[in-house]
């Protein structure tokens, strides 16, 4: 699981389908107090925002074709981690 430090992020994307049947993607994300990290998702002219837990392990999931990113962390540690594409 990648770990995000000041000035650390994941630019704008969409996950390549590693097969036909590939809907989408589950992240992982781990309890901490750092600022910034934000887990940005972009669908059908919608965007979100996940921004993890202090205290608990928090999970997104999206469809493929979502453009995502990680917004720069500004302070501590973050980690957030597409551990599953189904």
């Amino acid at each position: 699981m990648p770990v995000y430090t000041p000035g650390q992020f994941f630019v704008p994307h969409q996950n390549t389908e590693k097969s036909d049947d590939m809907i989408g993607t589950l992240t992982i994300s781990l309890p901490g107090s750092s600022k910034g990290g934000e887990l940005v998702i972009d669908h059908a002219g919608e965007q979100v925002t996940h921004r993890s837990s202090a205290t608990l392990l928090s999970f997104v999931a999206f469809y493929a074709d979502c453009r995502h990113e990680i917004r720069p962390v500004t302070r501590g540690t973050g980690s957030s981690s597409p551990t599953t594409r189904c």
